[in-house]
């Protein structure tokens, strides 16, 4: 939920990705300088497949992060499986926004069975 906050601001999220593009561009810039550097040891017929290579690996990586911000501006948090599971177990109650939250410090849990088989409290 910390990156829907986060990127919940649009300044937030043009710095995000303005910093990812100039990773990207000093990442692409650097693989094509090392490529031919030698001391990767690639032989100079492969340098160009190489360096394409290398260049859609970085591009690529450097999309997934350029997609995140704009997902999370775009949509909201949802509880997953996990939270699911919390839930049918007893671990879990929804909140008044309907986000998963953990029950209260204290709260009485009965049988639980990843808590063993005596009735605990959850501290």
């Amino acid at each position: 939920q910390l990156e829907y906050i986060l990127f919940s601001d649009p300044m937030t999220c043009v710095f995000y990705m303005l910093s990812v593009m100039i990773f990207m561009t000093h990442g692409i810039l650097g693989w094509v300088k090392a490529v031919p550097a030698g001391a990767l040891g690639i032989p100079k017929i492969h340098h160009m497949k190489v360096n394409i290579l290398g260049c859609v690996i970085i591009g690529f990586i450097g999309f997934i992060y350029l997609v995140f911000p704009v997902f999370c501006y775009f949509s909201s948090p949802k509880h997953g499986h996990a939270c699911d599971d919390a839930l049918a177990k007893g671990l879990l109650n929804t909140n008044q926004t309907g986000t998963c939250g953990v029950l209260e410090w204290g709260t009485y849990v009965r049988e639980v069975p990843s808590l063993g088989h005596h009735s605990e409290y959850i501290r």
